[in-house]
């Protein structure tokens, strides 16, 4: 009898035992299942933070990637599509060349360089021309709104600066009492001599225009740009020009601008 009661009492400890070791196994599956579940929340979390970031700077990371590719801002591409003159048998409606020059452009007091561009002195606008992400060679009438100014071959375009001149932009030769700019323009005519009837751009004519007290003047001596003050500072100015050898009628926009810089200091001392 009493080993009967010794084989109960030890397969009863043997049983719980067992249930205490089947115990502990769950609760260490139940515990990893708990940690492998908390490290995936972890895991989800960081990782659609991290993705939210991604997305958030995509945009910057794309625009920045394109400046660098391409060396100019987007907001040079607002303008017109620009469609060239049809039926044209001889010339062209551009500044100097029809080849574009390599420029630059200021929009918004940003500068951008090596740009291809030229002025159309028939329309009066300048074009802008590059390549899309395709390859296309496409070419855009630059809004004016933006540009401060033009940068080609040496020479200096502005917005138009006065209401009376035609067209959107005019070469730059001096800002101050008096300002001076230049007025570049071309003719589309009718070729009488084709039986095609096309037609042909005439030879780029240039006139200098003068902004005195928002008045506008187009003078081609110096003797009418000196009819704009009194007889003592038209003395002086005759006087500055004879001195330095200045020819009025000349293109020389530098000798120009130099004796309008002498115009400035007479105007303000006197």
């Amino acid at each position: 009898m009493s080993s009967f009661f010794f084989f109960l009492f030890s397969f009863f400890v043997s049983f719980t035992d067992f249930f205490f070791l089947i115990s502990q196994l769950i609760i260490v599956v139940v515990f990893k299942s708990f940690a492998l579940i908390n490290k995936f929340l972890i895991f989800f979390g960081l990782s659609f933070v991290s993705l939210s970031i991604w997305a958030q700077q995509q945009p910057s990371d794309l625009r920045e990637q394109y400046d660098n590719n391409y060396g100019f801002d987007l907001t040079i591409f607002q303008g017109k599509a620009y469609q060239p003159e049809a039926n044209i048998e001889s010339g062209f409606p551009f500044w100097m060349q029809e080849p574009f020059y390599t420029g630059s452009l200021v929009v918004n007091g940003v500068r951008h360089d090596s740009l291809w561009l030229k002025i159309d002195i028939y329309k009066h606008n300048a074009i802008l021309g590059f390549y899309d992400l395709n390859g296309a060679l496409n070419q855009l009438i630059i809004d004016t709104s933006k540009v401060d100014s033009i940068f080609v071959n040496g020479t200096v375009f502005i917005p138009s600066p006065h209401p009376k001149l035609k067209g959107d932009f005019v070469e730059f030769v001096h800002r101050g009492t008096v300002s001076c700019y230049v007025y570049w323009e071309k003719q589309k005519q009718v070729n009488t001599n084709s039986n095609s009837k096309g037609y042909f751009f005439s030879k780029q004519k240039s006139r200098r225009c003068f902004v005195y007290q928002g008045e506008l003047y187009f003078y081609s001596s110096l003797s009418k740009l000196c009819n704009l003050f009194d007889k003592q500072k038209s003395d002086l100015i005759k006087q500055y020009a004879k001195k330095n050898g200045i020819k009025f009628r000349r293109n020389n926009n530098a000798q120009l601008s130099q004796l309008l810089d002498f115009v400035d200091q007479i105007n303000l001392y006197q």
